[in-house]
C-alpha cells in the first residue's frame, strides 16, 4: 500500500482501501477524503458509515483518549458524507438515548439494533462492568436516513442477515468480524466508511478515519517515496 504524510497527519491506501490516520476534529483530514471519494446517484460518499466511537463515562480504564458527545457528533461531517444511507453505530448502554437524539436532529431513523452477546475464552458469558446489572453485551444502533427509500432498496438486502452476533471479547475494543460481515450483505455493492477505526479493523471496501487508524498512537509511520 501507498503511504503519505499529509497537514493533517497520514493517508495510505491502494484500490480496495484507503486509511486517513488523523485528528476527526481536522476539517482537512474530511476535506482530503471528500476529494477522493465522489458521491454515487444517491448523494453518498459511502452507503454505509460505522462508528464506534472513544465514548466518555466509562467505568473502564480505555488506553485510549476519549471524547465527549458533543466532540463526537460534532467532529463528523455527515451531511458531506451520506445522504440516502445507513448508520451503524456502536453504543454503550449510557448513551444509547443521547446516540437516538443525533439521529432525529439529522433527520435519521433507527430501523434495527444489532446485540453482540459477548463470551469469554470458555464461552461462558462475558462479565462485563455495569451499575445496576452485569453488561454481557454491547449495542449497534442501525438507522436510515429518512429518504425515500426506493432508490436505496435497491442496493439493500434486507429479510436475511441475524440481528444478533455471538463471539468472544479479544483485546481492547475490537470488535467482532461478523459486523463487517452483516453490512457487506447487506449492501452488497456498496462503499463503507469506518470512524475512529484501528489498524485490526483495515479491511477492503472500507475507508478507515481515527488517529489510530494506520497504526497504535507513538508507532513511527514512514512515509513511501
Amino acid at each position: 500500500m501507498k503511504i503519505k504524510k499529509k497537514k493533517w497527519g497520514w493517508l495510505r491506501y491502494n484500490n480496495k482501501q484507503q486509511q486517513y490516520q488523523g485528528c476527526v476534529k481536522d476539517k482537512r483530514l474530511w476535506d482530503s477524503l471528500c476529494k477522493r471519494n465522489k458521491k454515487n446517484e444517491l448523494g453518498n460518499r459511502f452507503d454505509g458509515i460505522l462508528s464506534d466511537s472513544p465514548w466518555d463515562e466509562t467505568a473502564l480504564e480505555l488506553g485510549y483518549p476519549v471524547m465527549k458527545d458533543k466532540e463526537i457528533f460534532e467532529s463528523i461531517p455527515l451531511k458531506k458524507l451520506q445522504k440516502n444511507g445507513f448508520l451503524f453505530i456502536w453504543v454503550t448502554n449510557k448513551k444509547f438515548e443521547v446516540t437516538l437524539e443525533y439521529l432525529k436532529q439529522n433527520n435519521y431513523k433507527r430501523v434495527e439494533l444489532i446485540v453482540w452477546i459477548k463470551l469469554s475464552e470458555d464461552l461462558s458469558l462475558y462479565q462485563g462492568i455495569g451499575y445496576f446489572l452485569q453488561h454481557n453485551c454491547e449495542f449497534c444502533i442501525v438507522a436510515k436516513s429518512n429518504e425515500r427509500f426506493e432508490k436505496l432498496k435497491e442496493r439493500t438486502l434486507t429479510h436475511n442477515l441475524p440481528n444478533v452476533i455471538i463471539e468472544k471479547v479479544r483485546k481492547g475494543s475490537q470488535k467482532p468480524d461478523q459486523l463487517y460481515d452483516i453490512m457487506e450483505k447487506m449492501l452488497p455493492k456498496s462503499r463503507f466508511l469506518e470512524i475512529f477505526s484501528r489498524p485490526h479493523n483495515s479491511r477492503d471496501k472500507f475507508t478507515s478515519v481515527g488517529n489510530e487508524s494506520i497504526t497504535y498512537l507513538n508507532t513511527e509511520i514512514v512515509e513511501n517515496k
